[in-house]
């Protein structure tokens, strides 16, 4: 796995610049290890551009050259359907799988359970001792070697003998019990027919390719959450940015006009006012507002104080 990432980054290195990958963080939180890798987009002049460096032919070049990359260096890897129009699933929508995995899967438990004990208790040989056979006989005459006279006179005396028939005599009990493990042993195979013929295997083939999907769905899904969190933060940050931005511009506008235009802190307070009013009318309850307000109340409170 190490080598696996350690690989991966080194085609990002070679294809955007090493210098240019700023992190690369190995999550093995979820279910499939995964990496996230930070990288500045700056194109062959040096400057820095996301929408050249990481358009959509880009990525998919990303797409096409990696595994390939990858299988040079000894792994197995397939790269993804091009073209692909599977949409990930929303969060409802993954938790409904999941729990339809889940069903699934107690099912194909049950099934399991239930083949076994199609086979528990079966006796794989049967013991002819166990069931007290005994061979039957029937009483022959047979020449008994003794004769009296001669000639046609002469006559040969016979014997009784035991000899065997082939067949075999079973007590009634036995011969029932054996019967029932017959009829059982029938039943059984049928029914072992029955789940290798009709739906166990595909059923263990859809739960598997299911899993499949939803653990890929799953990490798709944990990735745009964190991705997500990303762009929050970076968010944040351009809001903050943007206030401060604001902020400054409020009172660069307000010096200003107590600076160069000599106007006196009564006419450039009500100059603001009347541009307030004015932007109020294209941005309701904005950030210039709220500055202004807040500016306004400080100042107030300052001429109170004097």
């Amino acid at each position: 796995m190490k080598d696996f990432f350690e690989q991966s980054k080194d085609y990002f290195a070679e294809k955007f610049g090493d210098e240019n990958i700023r992190y690369a963080q190995v999550h093995l939180d979820e279910t499939t290890p995964h990496m996230h890798l930070g990288i500045v987009p700056f194109n062959a002049e040096h400057k820095l551009t996301a929408k050249t460096v990481f358009n959509r032919q880009a990525l998919q070049a990303v797409q096409d050259e990696l595994p390939n990359y990858l299988n040079e260096r000894g792994f197995e890897l397939e790269r993804g359907e091009k073209g692909s129009e599977r949409k990930n699933l929303t969060v409802p929508e993954y938790k409904k799988a999941k729990d339809e995995l889940k069903e699934m899967t107690t099912t194909l438990e049950q099934r399991k359970s239930e083949v076994l004990a199609l086979s528990n208790d079966k006796t794989p040989t049967i013991n002819k001792e166990s069931l007290d056979l005994k061979d039957e006989t029937k009483t022959v005459k047979v020449p008994s070697g003794e004769t009296i006279g001669i000639g046609k006179l002469r006559h040969e005396f016979t014997k009784n003998e035991e000899r065997k028939t082939g067949n075999v005599i079973i007590p009634e009990s036995k011969l029932n019990a054996l019967i029932q493990g017959y009829e059982d042993l029938y039943k059984s195979n049928e029914q072992l027919k029955k789940y290798a013929e009709t739906d166990l295997p595909k059923r263990i083939d859809y739960v598997k390719g299911k899993y499949k999907e939803v653990v890929r769905d799953y990490n798709d899904l944990a990735d745009r959450f964190n991705n997500n969190l990303e762009k929050i933060d970076s968010l944040e940050k351009e809001n903050k940015s943007l206030k401060n931005e604001i902020k400054g511009i409020y009172r660069g506008f307000n010096q200003f006009m107590e600076n160069t235009l000599g106007a006196t802190v009564g006419q450039a307070k009500k100059l603001m006012n009347n541009l307030v009013s004015e932007i109020k009318e294209f941005v309701k309850g904005g950030e210039f507002e709220k500055i202004h307000r807040n500016e306004t109340r400080t100042r107030d409170r300052d001429e109170l104080s004097r």
